[in-house]
């Protein structure tokens, strides 16, 4: 198992931390609605931005287990304990620290990869506002 990269990013939806013991994997591509008007007689599209726009974040975190028992009551227990709606808070930095907020935020997927020994990796897709 890989050994975490990012080490002072931390994730929160409603106030619950989801960065466990250290952030593999972060992206947050932003999208927005768009308008596409074919014109009659032009010799191209239209294109209007609707705004609304949208990020769908992907985290993915390594947790590591004291026990067995611990690593198995996470894995059926995790997914149904979360809150899964609030705002998304991304704080990274120890000394000086940046903090984006996305007001609207509502987890709507969580794996959890095979553990390996008393670790696991678990990643959470999130659809959220705009990170501001």
């Amino acid at each position: 198992m890989a050994e975490y990269r990012i080490r002072n990013i931390r994730f929160a939806v409603a106030g619950t931390d989801l960065a466990g013991d250290g952030v593999l994997a972060f992206s947050a591509p932003l999208s927005t609605e768009a308008d596409v008007v074919p014109l009659v007689g032009a010799s191209g599209i239209k294109v209007f931005d609707k705004g609304n726009a949208s990020h769908q974040v992907t985290i993915s975190v390594l947790r590591k287990h004291a026990t067995d028992d611990a690593l198995e009551a996470f894995i059926v227990g995790h997914p149904a304990a979360i809150t899964r709606q609030g705002a998304l808070v991304v704080t990274a930095g120890t000394v000086s620290t940046t903090t984006k907020t996305a007001s609207s935020a509502c987890i709507v997927g969580v794996s959890i990869a095979e553990p390996e020994a008393l670790l696991t990796v678990t990643t959470y897709s999130i659809t959220c506002s705009p990170l501001a």
